[in-house]
């Protein structure tokens, strides 16, 4: 999280588009460890809407 998804959801945002871990932001997320990971899903920012929204109605 802190040495992969961050770095690149930072340039992301600073482009327009967004990331996502399915859930939520991935720089919305509060790692508890330096080595915490997690999915990633990179696109524009409807179609990272879109999969969020899939994964909220399961």
């Amino acid at each position: 999280l802190l040495y992969e998804a961050n770095p690149m959801g930072k340039i992301l945002h600073e482009a327009g588009g967004a990331i996502s871990n399915g859930k939520a932001d991935i720089l919305g997320i509060v790692p508890s460890a330096h080595d915490d990971v997690t999915p990633i899903y990179v696109g524009g920012k409807k179609e990272i809407a879109l999969i969020e929204k899939c994964f909220r109605e399961g």
